[in-house]
């Protein structure tokens, strides 16, 4: 299958919709698109067009479960990606759920976490955002390793070990709080105020 015939936004959702299936009661043999969609937080339309563009068929209103499973399996195996998971859903936060350029590198945010609830209703750029209580369940559906940190320092640490307690193991921290972690997770610190000063410390020169 070739995989540049999707679109790029599809294949983020994927594991999303792989997480909403597996909660369906045993037996269940169908699923409606208005159904995934209410589940997720996600805009129906957009989730008919995924059905869509997975099943190549026009007819979703009603949806053969094991043939959703199926083309989701097909897709998958066609790109890998790795899940990232983000907290804080802030400016920072919002920028970087909004990039696509971490596509290249097989790696997507699919999922924000906050506590704000006008946030949580209104998502990010097409992409769920969940009440932070929701982290260990979202996390471990989502199998993701890696999390990032856009919280204000205070919040940063107590957060860092949530999302070590949800089985990521490499975390981007946007905070300005140096993090403490376990030996097997590893935390890249960006510090952005710093960069912005080594700059200017190098235009002066000039």
């Amino acid at each position: 299958m070739d995989n540049a015939i999707f679109d790029s936004g599809l294949q983020r959702r994927l594991n999303l919709y792989l997480c909403c299936l597996r909660q369906l009661p045993q037996g269940t043999a169908v699923v409606r698109p208005a159904h995934i969609a209410s589940a997720l937080l996600l805009e129906p339309k957009l989730v008919r067009q995924d059905m869509k563009t997975l099943l190549c068929s026009e007819r979703v209103e009603e949806i053969n479960l094991d043939a959703l499973y199926s083309a989701i399996a097909r897709y998958t195996q066609a790109g890998k990606v790795n899940t990232v998971v983000l907290v804080g859903v802030g400016k920072i936060g919002s920028a970087l759920m909004s990039y696509s350029g971490f596509s290249v590198y097989h790696l997507d945010i699919m999922a924000g976490f906050d506590i704000n609830e006008k946030v949580i209703r209104k998502g990010a750029y097409g992409k769920p955002v969940y009440h932070i209580e929701k982290l260990d369940t979202i996390c471990r559906q989502l199998n993701a390793k890696i999390g990032i940190i856009t919280t204000p320092g205070g919040c940063a640490q107590a957060v860092c070990d949530s999302l070590v307690n949800c089985g990521i193991v490499a975390i981007w921290n946007f905070s300005a709080v140096r993090l403490k972690a376990p030996s097997h997770v590893l935390i890249h610190n960006e510090d952005m105020s710093l960069s912005l000063k080594r700059l200017a410390e190098h235009a002066k020169l000039y």
